[in-house]
């Protein structure tokens, strides 16, 4: 049974919920700013770190919608700030970035673009359902890196989805190059 609500546990906090908040989802801008090497590139000041604990405290606790955390960040960070950890962001997620619509605004993806991304999506989650009903995995951590690895490749798949142009374009928004290593965990 304690195997059992481990794993369920590793399972909801790896499987992204529109709507669910208790964590701020890995490689989202929240969640990179809880980490040092991410604080280090963007130079945060002492008083900026405790805003964003304060926001992570905050979204954990669910007083925080998901709408309202842009805008938070917005005002603690100064501009250059809140566009490179949106850079970092973008180079976390990959081409599952491409669901957010601000991102696919500037991209200007068509709606077949958008249609098909969402579908691969759900394809995805559906996928993930299905194979963690019949596999059975040694601990957790074996579990949770199987389901990194799947959403992994299927947002690499995501980027299939673009034309060249775009492409160029969003390695554009993904700015210079960081070391993601581990950022795509929570």
């Amino acid at each position: 049974m304690k195997r059992i609500v481990v794993s369920l546990a590793a399972i909801l906090l790896w499987i992204p919920v529109v709507g669910a908040q208790d964590t701020p989802a890995p490689g989202t801008p929240l969640a990179l700013l809880s980490r040092e090497k991410v604080q280090k590139e963007l130079k945060l000041s002492d008083d900026q770190v405790k805003t964003v604990k304060g926001l992570t405290a905050d979204v954990k606790k669910g007083t925080v919608k998901s709408t309202d955390v842009r805008a938070r960040l917005k005002k603690a960070l100064k501009a250059a700030q809140l566009e490179r950890v949106e850079q970092i962001s973008y180079q976390v997620r990959g081409g599952a970035a491409l669901l957010d619509s601000d991102v696919a605004d500037t991209l200007k993806l068509t709606k077949k673009q958008k249609d098909r991304l969402a579908a691969m999506k759900v394809r995805t989650d559906k996928d993930l359902k299905m194979l963690l009903s019949v596999i059975r995995f040694r601990n957790a951590e074996v579990m949770a890196n199987y389901i990194r690895d799947h959403y992994k490749k299927a947002a690499e798949k995501m980027l299939d989805v673009l034309s060249e142009a775009q492409k160029k374009q969003f390695t554009q928004m993904q700015g210079k190059a960081f070391d993601t290593t581990g950022l795509d965990r929570p």
